[in-house]
């Protein structure tokens, strides 16, 4: 070897360690910049439902090593420096206006840009599967999260429901409760389903990665991870409901119902392996490379330190550091609180209407994680049906907290939506306030529901529009305030335009008051 092939292989061999050298320096400036993020959605991690997710960093690092001397490296790079760019934007956004999950996604943005502009395009094919792993590590939010818990709530009581019927079991459900005669059984949202959809989700995208076989194989693999939990819960709870009819309610509680948990979750492992089995054997055959990932390759990790050090890696990552010293320079700038009256000094009496006070229940209030509220239920002398009044304000909707549609929740209380719509309800002073109207149903009692959000002066009836409104004052007013308004009365002989009249007059009737308690 000549004097200048060996200055050229120190050259070459001293650049891929500043390399891996550089990438690790950008990786920890990133994990700083999103820790309060990570900090906020770690306190979720605890829970059932998510507390598989310290295994996905390991699991996500040990992939990405088993992968990365497999790489083909190569074609375009300049996609990761605009990945690096968008980062920086999310993260100053998330920090910006409090969106502690939307910073966390923009740290992982930027980690699959900066990963993009070393690998190319042709890398990034092998190696994004693992960075984009790590995206199981945040939580839905809220909003989705109670949508889908609802919705899994309720259709894993229904499938029970119907597995019992079929095994002989006299069995009636009213909303979420399963009523066996002797006792009755509440599927809680702590048996939504959820506890096995997520940990099954990110274990199901784990194995599609090492399952080298044709891409709809790994896409068929992910996606029967819903159906599968579905499935098993509505099982447990149809096994469950089965031996309470027989041997009591004891089978329902203590530490034979968190054995049945886990029992149920292994066979939903067991089924995901099945699947894999079949699908091997589908067409032409490919491998389920798991136990190749669990022997170290000294390869890949020596060859690991041979990052490829381009341009566009060495762009991607001073973009990212410059981004990110930037959101951290940000002066942290204060909530504004505005001034307004408490709720429990609601008025009780507007008019001839006269209202009854009620207590919500704590498991709410502890899921909803409300500043103040009030509910109660409003009638006139002689009427035959009464307004329930319902305002949800929130001081602040920053860090996960924020109002949410009633349409997440309604299915789960057992009730059918049976109509939808938006409607214009009339005030005194020629204007009109818009509103969500919704049907709904449940055991032939039909109810009219209006709804809308009262979000610092501006009345909105759609998520979307909430969500922009809440970034957009945050940034720019510093307030994150807003209510969620909603008012419900029963249809009385099917008369749906004598519901729709009562609710209007209410609104009128307190429509005035409302600015004291929820400030514009």
């Amino acid at each position: 070897m000549t004097n200048a092939t060996q200055s050229y292989a120190i050259r070459t061999m001293q650049e891929h360690r500043l390399g891996l050298a550089f990438g690790v320096l950008v990786l920890g400036c990133t994990i700083a910049t999103v820790l309060p993020g990570l900090s906020y959605i770690s306190t979720l991690w605890g829970t059932e439902e998510y507390s598989h997710v310290y295994l996905i960093p390991p699991l996500a690092l040990l992939t990405f090593l088993f992968r990365f001397g497999r790489a083909e490296r190569g074609g375009a790079r300049w996609p990761g420096i605009v990945l690096a760019c968008f980062s920086c934007f999310v993260m100053f956004l998330g920090s910006v206006a409090g969106l502690y999950t939307v910073s966390v996604y923009g740290g992982l943005i930027g980690i699959y840009g900066l990963a993009w502009s070393g690998v190319g395009a042709r890398g990034i094919r092998t190696l994004g599967g693992p960075i984009l792993y790590l995206g199981f590590l945040v939580p839905l939010p809220k909003a989705f999260y109670l949508t889908l818990s609802s919705q899994m709530q309720l259709l894993s009581s229904k499938l029970g429901v119907a597995a019992m019927s079929a095994m002989g079991v006299t069995v009636f459900l009213d909303g979420n409760v399963i009523d066996l005669g002797s006792s009755k059984l509440e599927v809680a949202a702590a048996c939504n389903g959820l506890r096995y959809l997520f940990p099954l989700l990110g274990f199901g995208y784990l194995m599609a990665m090492l399952l080298e076989d044709a891409f709809w194989k790994k896409v068929v693999l992910v996606i029967s991870t819903l159906p599968i939990a579905v499935a098993m819960n509505a099982g447990r709870i149809a096994m469950i409901g089965v031996l309470v009819d027989r041997y009591g309610i004891a089978m329902a509680e203590g530490t034979q119902h968190e054995v049945e948990g886990f029992l149920v979750f292994f066979i939903c492992i067991l089924v995901l392996l099945a699947e894999v089995w079949v699908l091997l054997r589908i067409g032409k055959r490919g491998r389920f490379l798991a136990l190749d990932m669990l022997v170290p390759d000294m390869n890949s990790l020596r060859s690991l330190s041979g990052w490829p050090v381009t341009k566009s890696f060495l762009i991607a990552g001073v973009v990212l550091v410059a981004g990110e010293l930037a959101v951290a320079a940000m002066p942290t700038r204060a909530e504004v609180i505005p001034d307004r009256q408490p709720l429990s000094l609601f008025p009780m009496q507007f008019g001839d209407w006269s209202g009854t006070p009620h207590v919500m229940e704590t498991q709410f209030l502890d899921m909803l994680h409300l500043t103040d509220y009030v509910l109660a239920d409003y009638a006139r002398p002689n009427s035959d049906a009464a307004v329930n009044f319902y305002v949800a304000y929130y001081e602040s909707q920053k860090f996960g907290i924020q109002s949410h549609s009633p349409q997440q929740c309604i299915p789960g209380g057992g009730w059918n939506i049976l109509s939808q719509s938006l409607i214009q309800i009339p005030e005194s002073d020629g204007k009109a306030i818009p509103a969500n109207r919704v049907l709904i149903e449940r055991q032939g009692v039909r109810q009219v529901a209006y709804f809308w959000f009262d979000e610092r002066g501006r009345t909105m009836t759609n998520d979307f529009e909430l969500r922009y409104y809440a970034v957009r004052d945050a940034m720019l007013e510093g307030r994150s305030d807003g209510a969620l308004i909603r008012l419900v009365t029963p249809v009385v002989d099917g008369d749906e335009a004598k519901a729709d009249a009562r609710l209007v007059e209410f609104v009128g009737a307190v429509k005035g008051s409302l600015g004291k308690y929820v400030p514009n």
